[in-house]
């Protein structure tokens, strides 16, 4: 799912900018629809939040022809969690940088914390995320580094080993 927050005129109406660059956000979250829901409330919130920063950001960005574009992924198997070098949920990707939690439940519905600045919060402060989308965007044609090679986190591993290919929970197949 692709979604470009595009600017509106007073009636409402989407306007069409000509944009020259595209800046790509990649909102990455566990689906933990097998565990009974779409989402878990720090995603919702740290997803709202990165909207958020995206609508403030997107006129400062008009003026370089650059239209700011959010891509939510679900990570739905370990394969793709694998495919996309997915650390933690939720993690938002601009360029080769990431803002992700560095402590907690990194795959469930528990608290979780970021590091900003030598300090620890509890939600990613908005100040993180304006960093990396606007560091992203500073960089943009500079050489993405070699990236290092990629472990799938035991917890990770340990989520998706408790659900069998059709979706049951347990080794029995009981859902």
């Amino acid at each position: 799912m692709v979604e470009k927050i595009n600017q509106q005129c007073e009636c409402g109406t989407d306007v069409q900018t000509g944009h020259q660059r595209t800046l790509r956000v990649q909102f990455l979250e566990l689906d933990m629809t097998h565990q009974g829901a779409a989402s878990c409330n720090t995603c919702m919130s740290v997803e709202n939040q990165v909207r958020q920063v995206i609508a403030d950001l997107q006129p400062v960005f008009d003026q370089v022809d650059t239209v700011i574009e959010m891509e939510k992924t679900l990570i739905k198997s370990l394969e793709q969690a694998e495919d996309f070098h997915f650390a933690a949920s939720p993690t938002i990707r601009v360029g080769n940088r990431e803002v992700v939690p560095f402590q907690g439940d990194l795959f469930g519905f528990g608290a979780r914390q970021w590091e900003w600045q030598r300090e620890v919060y509890e939600a990613p402060p908005i100040a993180l995320i304006v960093d990396a989308i606007l560091r992203a965007y500073a960089s943009e044609n500079e050489e993405i580094p070699e990236s290092h090679s990629y472990q799938s986190p035991e917890a990770l591993k340990n989520f998706f080993s408790n659900f069998s290919k059709d979706g049951s929970t347990g080794v029995c197949g009981c859902s």
